[in-house]
C-alpha cells in the first residue's frame, strides 16, 4: 500500500473515531491530531515535511511563523474532507484552533462545503475564526467560496471594509480576494 494512501486512510480513521464526540477542545485536539503523532510521523510524507515549512514561511519573523505541518498531501486531505463534511462546527473548531496546518486546511475545506448548505451560519462561523486563517492558502481556499459567494446578494459589505481595515494582513487578504467572486 503506498504511503500517501496509507496515511488518507489513517486520517480519516482518526477524524471517523472522534467527529461524532463532544469532546472538550483540548481533548478532541489531542485525540484528532497528537493521541497518534507517531504514526503520523511515519506515514507523513517526509519531504513535504521537509519542504512546507520553507515554502509557507515559518520560521522566526517570517509571515506564516510557527505553523506546523504532518505532510499530508491537499488530495488526501480534500478525500478526508469530502468523508466528513458532516462534522460538527465543534470538531471544525477543534481544527481551526490546530497548531497543524493540515488540520486547519481540512476545517476550511468542510466549511466551504457547509456553507452551500447554511450559509449564516457558515459565514458567522468563518468570521469568528480568524485566528486560524492565517496563510495565504487558507485564505485562498476559503475567503471567495464562502464570504465572497455570500456577499453576491448583499448590498451591506462593510464586513469587507472592516477586514481591509484590519492590522492583521490575513484578514485584509481575506477582504481582497473575497472580492473575487462580487
Amino acid at each position: 500500500m503506498k504511503v500517501e494512501t496509507k496515511l488518507t486512510n489513517k486520517f480519516v480513521e482518526i477524524i471517523s473515531k472522534h467527529q461524532n464526540a463532544l469532546w472538550a477542545r483540548e481533548e478532541l485536539e489531542y485525540l484528532v491530531f497528537v493521541a497518534h503523532r507517531d504514526e503520523y510521523e511515519q506515514l507523513s510524507l517526509e519531504e513535504k515535511r521537509d519542504v512546507l515549512p520553507r515554502f509557507f514561511k515559518t520560521g522566526k519573523g517570517e509571515y506564516g511563523e510557527g505553523d506546523r505541518f504532518m505532510g499530508v498531501a491537499v488530495p488526501d486531505i480534500r478525500k478526508v474532507a469530502k468523508l466528513h463534511n458532516d462534522a460538527s462546527y465543534e470538531v471544525l473548531d477543534a481544527l481551526l484552533e490546530s497548531e497543524w496546518h493540515e488540520a486547519r486546511l481540512c476545517a476550511l475545506v468542510i466549511l466551504a462545503e457547509r456553507f452551500k448548505r447554511d450559509s449564516e451560519t457558515a459565514v458567522k462561523f468563518y468570521l469568528n475564526h480568524m485566528k486560524g486563517i492565517n496563510n495565504w492558502d487558507l485564505v485562498d481556499l476559503s475567503a471567495p467560496y464562502i464570504l465572497g459567494v455570500y456577499l453576491l446578494d448583499k448590498n451591506d459589505r462593510q464586513v469587507l471594509y472592516r477586514l481591509a481595515e484590519s492590522d492583521v494582513m490575513w484578514e485584509q487578504r481575506v477582504a481582497i480576494v473575497s472580492t473575487l467572486m462580487l
